[in-house]
């Protein structure tokens, strides 16, 4: 691919190999390398590989601009106008960061019940309900006296409604 600048063409190389290591993104005849870092980076072993990959380009005469993925998905225009400038300036500095490489927020596990269910998720299930139910104890009594159907039909709804009342109750909703 290739990318004028001013009537000026730069031949750009995605995974572009200078042994023996792979270069995301090479600008050959600007001998700019970019590499985009996520958050795997920051693992010491990890570091200390780009550390060297980086003295190697740079002994072979590449300038390396590393970009966070995080300024990529975010600021992608800033990140352009950063690399354009790096281009037309060729500063005398060797390695240029862009944003910041962070660890990603922990996952936290969501306490669930026996069946599945967050408490969040219980109490939405609880609010769409169109019929304000019984307790269990009453309920069953209710079944016990007058069946199912006429269970059913004080509560306005249907005998198997009542039927998935119990069901629930023993699901913990």
């Amino acid at each position: 691919m290739s990318l004028t600048l001013k009537n000026y063409v730069l031949n750009i190389f995605r995974e572009y190999s200078v042994f023996p290591y792979f270069v995301d993104f090479a600008f050959l005849n600007e001998m700019v390398a970019v590499e985009i870092d996520g958050s795997q980076h920051l693992l010491p072993e990890r570091k200390e590989s780009d550390d060297k990959k980086d003295k190697l380009l740079n002994d072979l005469g590449w300038l390396v601009v590393r970009i966070s993925e995080k300024e990529i998905k975010t600021n992608i225009e800033n990140v352009f106008n950063e690399i354009i400038s790096i281009l037309k300036d060729k500063p005398k500095i060797n390695n240029h960061r862009i944003g910041l490489v962070v660890k990603p927020k922990k996952y936290q596990k969501k306490e669930r019940n026996e069946f599945g269910f967050t408490e969040k998720q219980i109490q939405t299930i609880k609010s769409q309900r169109r019929v304000e139910r019984p307790q269990i104890d009453e309920l069953k009594k209710l079944i016990k006296e007058n069946g199912y159907r006429k269970t059913g039909k004080m509560f306005g709804v249907s005998d198997n409604a009542v039927r998935k009342w119990l069901e629930s109750y023993k699901k913990g909703l």
